[in-house]
């Protein structure tokens, strides 16, 4: 799997072919109050967190906040996403990846990112794609989500938050990645992809949509399974329930960027059901 790829699923956006807007309207017929679309990234490092005015502005004219998935859970659903973010059979990475690259991983976690030897075994645990996942959050230091952002607006202004799919919907789309496939880049991008990072948030900052679909189209490799699996099948999935909720409310939907371009992104799919999306900022 190539570095690229990798990286765009910590980042979890994906661009192709649109102005540089992160932020559009939604609208059908003459409806006076409009819903939002909003593209995130999902970590941030805290001092480059931003909320511009106008994504603060379209939120706070919105009744209900839709994520992809609403943050509170159970217990219960809690520790069935821990077993599900776990490789089978009380495994390490040491099984998937060759040895002399499991000793280089486990030397920089312990001695770059200060981890203790007793921290670094439970993360070995973990599938590659949530450890690469732990690895670059550590590498950014003190990180701030959109979701998180969103989530405790919506709490202080009483609004609802719905999700657009479960956890274990969210897992299933994950697992289409097999455990083979993200080890294969799991070396590199814990050694390259904070600089792969940084590029891309660049790129996201500056909304620069069209500039980073180029920089993917250029770059990556992808599979088309997997990228069925992880934006086209889930946003075919989500529209109906989009539909539904906007007929009712003024919504703000907050999903990470990847799920707007494209011919089978959000964008598209909105507006061959009759909407008018247009760019706000």
């Amino acid at each position: 799997m190539h570095l690229r790829f990798l990286i765009l699923l910590l980042a979890t956006f994906h661009a192709i072919g649109l102005d540089a807007q992160l932020l559009w309207k939604v609208i059908k017929g003459n409806d006076e109050k409009p819903s939002y679309l909003f593209g995130t990234i999902h970590i941030v490092p805290e001092k480059q967190f931003v909320v511009w005015p106008a994504v603060d502005s379209a939120f706070h004219a919105s009744s209900k906040l839709v994520m992809e998935m609403d943050l509170e859970m159970s217990a219960s659903e809690m520790l069935q996403a821990a077993k599900q973010m776990s490789l089978p059979e009380s495994k390490t990475l040491e099984a998937y990846i060759p040895k002399e690259k499991f000793e280089r991983i486990r030397t920089y976690c312990i001695d770059s990112l200060a981890w203790k030897k007793r921290k670094f075994n439970r993360y070995s645990r973990m599938k590659p794609f949530f450890f690469s996942s732990l690895v670059l959050s550590a590498q950014l230091g003190k990180v701030k989500g959109y979701e998180q952002y969103f989530s405790s607006q919506a709490k202080r202004k009483k609004i609802p938050v719905l999700g657009l799919e479960t956890l274990q919907q969210q897992m299933e789309a994950l697992d289409a990645i097999s455990i083979e496939e993200q080890a294969v880049a799991l070396d590199e991008s814990i050694f390259s992809g904070r600089a792969e990072y940084d590029n891309m948030l660049k790129v996201y900052l500056n909304r620069d949509l069209e500039t980073l679909g180029k920089q993917m189209a250029e770059n990556d490799e992808m599979i088309d399974g997997f990228s069925a699996e992880l934006l086209t099948k889930r946003n075919k999935n989500w529209v109906p329930l989009l539909q539904k909720w906007m007929s009712e409310n003024s919504i703000f939907v907050a999903v990470g960027a990847g799920h707007l371009p494209g011919e089978n992104g959000l964008i598209s799919l909105l507006r061959k059901e009759g909407y008018r999306v247009e760019p706000v900022y």
